[in-house]
């Protein structure tokens, strides 16, 4: 079970996805097992227009996507100060794509296939080590 204080810090995510059976059962996992507010697409161009009217704290984002790759849509989002940020959700998750990934500006990579019903502990995971100040 999550923590509300915790909850708190991390309340929107954005998936961006063209399977829809994959976007139907992630948002189903992040909605019963964390409580997290999810709104889903399947594009890029989708995405665009979400990350302006749903403002997510987070993006889970596929790395194929049918109008335009997601590293990409994330350089793109990161011309903006407010860009939330993104962690990769995909089968290309080889450990030199990952490093590609991270350098890029991915706060992390998730593998498919994941476990619908742990993926919100993973991202509640990856998000606090992204907020964990250092030193």
């Amino acid at each position: 079970m999550l923590l509300v204080s915790q909850m708190e810090t991390l309340q929107r995510i954005l998936i961006v996805d063209d399977d829809d059976d994959l976007r139907i059962v992630a948002t189903l996992g992040l909605e019963s097992a964390g409580s997290f507010a999810v709104k889903s697409c399947g594009t890029a161009e989708e995405a665009l227009g979400l990350v302006r009217s749903f403002q997510p704290d987070l993006l889970l984002l596929d790395v194929q996507l049918p109008d335009r790759s997601g590293p990409d849509l994330l350089g793109e989002l990161r011309r903006s100060p407010s860009a939330p940020p993104v962690v990769f959700l995909t089968a290309r998750a080889r450990p030199d794509d990952r490093q590609r990934y991270l350098e890029l500006g991915a706060l992390e990579v998730i593998p498919k296939p994941f476990e619908p019903m742990k993926l919100a502990e993973q991202v509640l995971a990856i998000w606090r080590r992204w907020r964990q100040p250092v030193g």
